[in-house]
């Protein structure tokens, strides 16, 4: 964020005092500041337990019952990040082999701009697979836990 900070502010100065603006900056923040930093944030958000949920029923269910459901829910996820994260690898390894560039002033690589979806999604897909064993045995049995889930943030009503 701090780079599209710093190369948006750069334009804009260059743009509108010295009537020089950066020719490369809006491609350079368009198409690979924007996608890295949107992308490379989901697996961060999720570390940490930070994805907004609608957890107005989860609050009303039994801790097992809850765990019974988020089990399957977080498989699903991880399966379906996976298959995007797969074909996302293609991707980038297609526009690699092509040699695709984005046309402006400077030949951008395609590949590069791609890079980070894969590079965000096959972690979470990973971690959704150790969060949902983590469901799964507090499912079984809520006494005991082979790692801690992330928790909600109960918001106050």
């Amino acid at each position: 964020m701090i780079a599209i900070l710093v190369v948006t502010t750069a334009d804009v100065v260059m743009r509108y005092l010295l009537n020089s603006p950066l020719s490369w900056a809006f491609d350079l923040v368009v198409h690979y500041l924007l996608v890295a930093a949107f992308f490379l944030g989901f697996p961060v958000a999720l570390g940490r337990g930070d994805h907004i949920a609608v957890d107005f029923l989860a609050r009303k269910l039994p801790v097992r019952l809850l765990h019974a459901v988020l089990f399957p829910a977080c498989c699903a996820g991880a399966v379906l990040l996976g298959v995007m994260a797969y074909y996302g690898s293609l991707e980038v390894i297609s526009a690699w082999r092509a040699d695709e560039v984005i046309t402006g002033v400077i030949l951008w690589p395609v590949w590069l701009a791609k890079l980070s979806i894969p590079v965000a999604l096959w972690p979470m897909s990973v971690r959704l697979v150790q969060i949902a064993f983590a469901h799964g045995a507090t499912a079984l049995d809520s006494r005991r836990f082979p790692f801690e889930a992330p928790k909600f943030h109960v918001a106050e009503d």
